[in-house]
């Protein structure tokens, strides 16, 4: 408390906090929760790399996997994935 460190942290995570006080806390429905979060940020930023990968092979269909993946940063097996997915 000298230091403000438990305060500052409470300025910040206070309605969090005071939320886990008051309903009955589970750790394990926290991990489930921040899980399922977890997932559902993975499909949303697949769906991008998959609009991506999409508009890139549109623009220009001489594009090999690895040039595509190397361009977006990504991995060739979800260029491949991709293009399946879409028959392109």
């Amino acid at each position: 408390m000298e230091q403000g460190i438990l305060s500052d942290y409470l300025k910040r995570k206070g309605s969090e906090v005071e939320n886990m006080l008051i309903a009955e806390y589970s750790y394990e429905e926290d991990i489930q929760v921040k899980q399922e979060e977890a997932m559902q940020q993975g499909i949303q930023k697949g769906i991008i790399l998959s609009g991506k990968i999409f508009q890139m092979v549109k623009k220009n269909l001489n594009l090999t996997n690895e040039q595509i993946a190397l361009k977006l940063g990504c991995s060739v097996e979800e260029v491949e994935s991709t293009r399946k997915m879409f028959g392109i």
